[in-house]
């Protein structure tokens, strides 16, 4: 523990020196990070390679403390060069987020980066060897390490939005891995994952806002794959099932916002991968929070998944279970309040979804089309259609084929509150049917449906339904009248728009 102590208070020092000269550095070089005020919202140009800081402090205590050992007159732990040789495939992480800094990347060369970092981890033996204590065989434990740090890289590097939102919860991240690697013995974890700790703590001074330097993708992408480390020898170290999920609950708040932009996406169907304003900060801040008071409550809920991932390492499954469910609460709340719209739909159609209701309409849908592609004459086609619209709630048909012209008005009440869906027929004239209500009844998209499945069926039938020899319907036309999408309650009821109404 001795060597873990003054390995943190040197991160720490070294990192509070080193911030300012790379800042310095950084201004000499003109690499800053410009405003946008798109999705880069600070005042005025931000130097952006902060990341150089945490690694130079990272790094230089384990040399500096090696070096000094002697001198400081205390004997290094067993485990500190195993510990720390570990580190070096943290490099190839930080010169991918540094060439994306300075020069620029695109996606596909910043992941290619990462999967060589990822790659490096697990030919150096930095894997997951054991799930719930029992050996996992290499080719579930190296594809599940390489995922795992994937993730946590590019989930760091989404939160990096806010002054000290990364730097903070990369903190608590590591502090909390330390607290986990006290729990279960491993002094190697505690030198890996107190220093982190420590440098970020030490950069935060200069990144909390209004920040003077930013992380930069050389540090989110560093620390996220630090992290991932620290998560993997976290889960090798658990001897419990509870216990080998305890770093991703103590990663909660980056994995969650990544989890929730995956979602999103998916639901409004964007690029999964693309650049929005719909992360966790981004919506805090929407609906009124502060960047600082943004940043502390993240930071909170950062910290209680850190106490959550504590109690699941040690505690009985009764106390590791409670505190689950507490999280699951605090989270469920917390994802409540950022009033994300994708969530709110996806509620609705959950509530309103009858799965019996929704499947005996589409049989009939299929249903319908098939007959519809069977009836070879246009009073055929139009029995079917006069079936279908009653089917599926439609209270008035229409249809005009050439010089003929269908009418007939089906067993649902037609009144002034209605509405109509025209669908040109390409070549033969239109169809058009007529609904009375509110719209909730399409939202589940069955009547689109069947107009689009009307439109194609008869449009390939075109050519037979042309050549048809018949000419006028049974009953008398008159100009077609449809109502508007929605008329006054003043306006007299709908009328049927024939001369003689009560015909048929």
């Amino acid at each position: 523990m001795t060597t873990a102590l003054y390995t943190s208070l040197a991160a720490f020092l070294l990192c509070l020196i080193f911030t300012p000269l790379v800042r310095m550095l950084a201004a000499h070089l003109n690499w800053f990070d410009e405003p946008d005020q798109h999705r880069k919202f600070h005042l005025h140009r931000v130097p952006r390679i902060g990341g150089v800081s945490v690694m130079l402090g990272y790094t230089g205590s384990a040399a500096l403390i090696f070096l000094a050992a002697p001198y400081l007159g205390f004997q290094l732990h067993p485990a500190f060069l195993f510990a720390w040789l570990s580190i070096p495939v943290a490099f190839f992480a930080f010169i991918t987020g540094l060439l994306d800094d300075v020069i620029g990347l695109n996606a596909k060369q910043k992941l290619a980066g990462q999967v060589v970092a990822a790659a490096f981890a697990c030919g150096a033996g930095l894997q997951l060897h054991s799930f719930a204590g029992k050996p996992l065989h290499p080719y579930i434990g190296v594809p599940v390490t390489m995922l795992w740090l994937l993730i946590c890289m590019n989930a760091l590097n989404l939160v990096d939005g806010v002054d000290g939102l990364a730097g903070g919860v990369g903190m608590i991240g590591a502090l909390a891995a330390a607290v986990g690697a006290l729990l279960c013995g491993d002094t190697g974890l505690v030198l890996l994952a107190l220093p982190l700790a420590a440098a970020l703590a030490a950069f935060l001074i200069f990144n909390w806002t209004p920040a003077s330097i930013f992380l930069g993708d050389s540090g989110s992408l560093t620390v996220g794959f630090l992290l991932g480390i620290l998560g993997i020898r976290w889960a090798n170290d658990s001897t419990r099932l509870l216990g080998t999920f305890a770093p991703i609950i103590a990663f909660i708040v980056p994995l969650l916002d990544m989890s929730l932009a995956i979602v999103r996406r998916f639901l409004a169907s964007k690029p999964i991968f693309g650049a929005d304003q719909g992360h966790v900060h981004h919506r805090l801040l929407r609906v009124g929070y502060s960047s600082r008071n943004t940043v502390r409550l993240m930071w909170a809920v950062a910290a209680l998944g850190g106490i959550a991932a504590g109690i699941l390492t040690f505690a009985q499954v009764q106390v590791a279970t409670a505190a689950c469910a507490v999280l699951a609460v605090t989270l469920a709340l917390f994802i409540v309040k950022l009033r994300y719209t994708e969530f709110h739909a996806l509620a609705n159609s959950i509530r309103h979804w009858n799965f019996r209701s929704d499947m005996k309409m589409r049989i009939a849908l299929l249903d319908y089309a098939a007959k519809l592609r069977q009836a070879e004459t246009p009073d055929e086609c139009w029995g079917v259609l006069v079936a279908a619209g009653d089917e599926f709630g439609f209270a008035c048909s229409a249809m005009k084929l050439g010089e003929r012209f269908f009418w007939e008005q089906g067993r649902n009440h037609l009144d002034s509150d209605a509405w109509n869906v025209t669908v040109p027929l390409s070549g033969l004239g239109y169809l058009t049917l007529v609904r009375t209500g509110s719209c909730d009844g399409v939202l589940n998209g069955i009547p689109v449906q069947l107009t689009d499945v009307l439109k194609q069926t008869l449009e390939a039938k075109a050519e037979a339904l042309r050549a048809s020899t018949l000419v006028v319907s049974t009953r008398k036309p008159a100009p077609f009248r449809v109502p508007t999408t929605r008329r006054p309650a003043t306006e007299p009821p709908f009328e049927p728009p024939f001369e003689n109404s009560a015909a048929g």
